[in-house]
């Protein structure tokens, strides 16, 4: 059986500075989505979604590679 360890937060320098000891950060607070890099994955440790302080989510698909790769910014891009 193989475990992948995925990275899924990455708190700012800012977000430090607003964290309180013992307390609980969901993934939709203030905190998260405006201090913190947030990345989802799926059942086989693909990333599937990214999200950078104060912008909208990256999402990627997959079927046997990387094929479509979505911003807020740029918007839809598709690899072959």
């Amino acid at each position: 059986m193989y475990i992948a360890l995925c990275l899924a937060w990455i708190v700012t320098p800012e977000g430090t500075d607003q964290l309180v000891q013992g307390q609980y950060y969901a993934d939709t607070c203030a905190l998260a989505r405006n201090c913190c890099y947030l990345y989802y994955y799926d059942s086989r440790s693909r990333q599937i979604e990214k999200h950078m302080p104060g912008r909208a989510a990256g999402l990627a698909t997959y079927e046997k590679l990387a094929i479509i790769n979505q911003n807020g910014i740029v918007g839809l891009r598709i690899f072959e």
